[in-house]
């Protein structure tokens, strides 16, 4: 819920997002990192390099 608030988006989106119902664009990607405090880029890095392993 808290998340939702943050993202000023209704709960089921978070919700369809956590268990894989919804696939979220670069944009929101961005936005929900950024919502819980992460920097976007490094995060993508590190999902690539975690990838190329």
């Amino acid at each position: 819920m808290e998340l939702a608030a943050r993202l000023d988006r209704p709960q089921s989106f978070v919700s369809k997002v956590e268990r894989r119902e919804r696939r979220i664009d670069v944009i929101e990607f961005c936005q929900v990192a950024e919502a819980l405090g992460h920097d976007p880029s490094k995060l993508l890095k590190e999902f690539v390099d975690w990838t190329r392993r």
